[in-house]
């Protein structure tokens, strides 16, 4: 199959369900994604809403981190209510990224290893560099992770809009 076709392909962006996520390196994905002209379809395990991490975007600077609040809030209906991993066919993108850290959990490395068992396109980001670890009872010899990193502050999207609006009004 062309990737070469007049239809826009679809782009699933996996962010972790819990712990939290680089809103940078999403906005990054999200934006090199769309600027391609894919549709983008957010996931995470059990469809729950994921968390910014706050100490990653201020390490930005207010400039930067400015920017990419601006982008996660034109993105915010999509980022409260992501589709719930168990329910996306992975066969149906075109392309799947699995954002996040410290560790993907279960479901992810399940979807992973299916994904990479039909050697379909999968890239996992996430701390310094993308790893590949056996998830727990697997027989699966190379099924994508992230590597451990340190505890960070995780905030809700909420308060990232929270602080946006207070940066306005200042």
């Amino acid at each position: 199959m062309s990737s070469a076709s007049n239809t826009a392909s679809s782009v699933l962006i996996i962010l972790p369900g819990e712990g939290d996520f680089d809103a940078a390196a999403f906005v990054d994905m999200h934006r090199a994604a769309k600027a391609a002209g894919h549709y983008v379809v957010l996931a995470t395990p059990g469809g729950v809403q994921p968390q910014v991490d706050e100490t990653a975007l201020q390490s930005l600077g207010p400039d930067a981190a400015t920017r990419v609040r601006g982008y996660l809030e034109e993105c915010i209906l999509a980022l409260l209510s992501p589709r719930a991993l168990r329910t996306v066919d992975e066969a149906s993108f075109s392309d799947v990224i699995i954002l996040g850290e410290p560790d993907v959990g279960e479901e992810i490395h399940r979807f992973a290893a299916t994904r990479r068992a039909a050697r379909r396109p999968l890239t996992v980001l996430g701390g310094e560099r993308a790893t590949t670890k056996q998830p727990p009872d697997s027989t699966e010899s190379a099924t994508p992770a992230v590597p451990d990193a340190t505890d960070a502050d995780v905030v809700s999207l909420d308060a990232v809009r929270r602080s946006r609006t207070h940066t306005k009004e200042q």
